[in-house]
């Protein structure tokens, strides 16, 4: 009987062990996470990842995966700082983020390197359709896009937002619209135009004296 107790009692340990070390469902990011008008090009994304990852505590998981989207090492582990980075914690949900309030009050122009925290109530990316573990946990993406010129708003497209860190954005006028660039060509071909011009008339005073 002894025998039979330890015997069910191991089973029954057996089963349960699985479930108690459940891994969060996770999904993996995608270009259609955020969004903004106009649209986003250039898109690419890395996560999602399980827990918090936007804290100076995990830079030595961070480092490598921010150098892996930006295809380059501008960042490295024992000089990476969270405090050089304008971060808003307090996203409560928010489905649209405008980067041209505080704590940002800048505009996004050119390419743009974000990371975004979801914590996991309803419609965050481990309440993912058919997803029934007790297991959700929050998590963790990055995205690096192209903003366009003075870009103030994206949205995000799940749920239980909670903290966003902008990396890195370029400033606007810091490369020309082809506008500007046509009107540049155009002056270019006047002042050697001109120039021109002015060379024809010295030579010919020169055959004349």
């Amino acid at each position: 009987m002894r025998k039979l107790l330890i015997s069910t009692a191991l089973t029954g340990a057996f089963f349960m062990a699985p479930s108690a070390q459940a891994v969060t469902v996770l999904p993996a990011c995608s270009m259609t996470d955020i969004n903004a008008t106009p649209a986003l090009s250039s898109q690419s994304c890395s996560g999602f990842y399980q827990g918090n990852l936007l804290n100076q505590a995990s830079k030595s998981t961070l480092v490598p995966i921010l150098n892996g989207l930006l295809g380059s090492t501008t960042f490295s582990v024992s000089t990476f700082q969270f405090g050089s980075f304008t971060t808003n914690s307090n996203l409560n949900g928010a489905k649209s983020v405008d980067f041209s309030a505080l704590p940002f009050s800048t505009k996004l122009n050119g390419m743009t390197l974000i990371g975004i925290h979801y914590g996991a109530g309803k419609g965050s990316p481990s309440d993912v359709a058919g997803n029934t573990r007790s297991d959700k946990s929050d998590s963790t993406a990055f995205y690096y896009f192209d903003a366009g010129t003075n870009l103030d708003k994206i949205n995000l497209n799940f749920g239980a937002s909670s903290t966003l860190t902008l990396f890195s954005t370029g400033t606007a006028g810091a490369v020309p619209e082809p506008a500007t660039w046509a009107l540049m060509i155009l002056g270019f071909g006047g002042i050697g135009a001109a120039m021109r011009r002015g060379k024809a008339k010295v030579r010919v005073g020169y055959a004349m004296v």
